[in-house]
């Protein structure tokens, strides 16, 4: 089985927390638990994580608005090499939709400039998986999520 969808928004990093923040409302920690809310609400039933074979995501950034329109426009679709770190957004999600996540040991992570800012998330479990059936995430197009193309088109008619 494939599950498959798409978180609108800021792909989000999971903060450094302590044993404060049960009771201390930071608003780091306030902005994360909001985020990871809504990737469970969005996400539904998830399968228990023992069966889950790989989880891939593709988080999309739209660039600075500081940057030129021409800069902007090239840089949909390349990878984000700023922050949030990789391995903090992999963590935010996983906790967010696994309460023992310890058992999902693989899949692929990428960071990419586009438009518009969102997260997308496949997961397949191991009946799939076992048969052949596993298609890298980057391949498939989620429903309202917008080609390179047409980002730049986007981007041009805002400029």
């Amino acid at each position: 089985m494939r599950i498959e969808f798409t978180v609108p928004g800021v792909p989000m990093g999971k903060p450094r927390m302590t044993q404060r923040d049960k009771w201390k409302k930071r608003p780091c920690v306030m902005r994360y638990r909001a985020w990871a809310d809504k990737v469970r609400a969005i996400a539904g039933k998830m399968p228990k994580p023992n069966i889950v074979a790989s989880l891939d995501w593709i988080a999309y950034f739209e660039p600075p608005k500081s940057w030129s329109a021409e800069k902007r426009a090239a840089a949909m679709g390349e990878l984000h090499r700023s922050k949030p770190d990789r391995d903090n957004i992999d963590k935010a999600l996983l906790d967010a939709l696994f309460v023992n996540d310890s058992a999902i040991a693989l899949g692929t992570v990428e960071k990419r400039w586009g438009f518009p800012t969102r997260l997308e998330v496949a997961i397949q479990t191991t009946e799939d998986f076992n048969r052949g059936g596993r298609k890298p995430a980057a391949k498939q197009k989620p429903l309202g999520a917008v080609s390179n193309d047409e980002a730049r088109a986007l981007l041009k008619k805002l400029s």
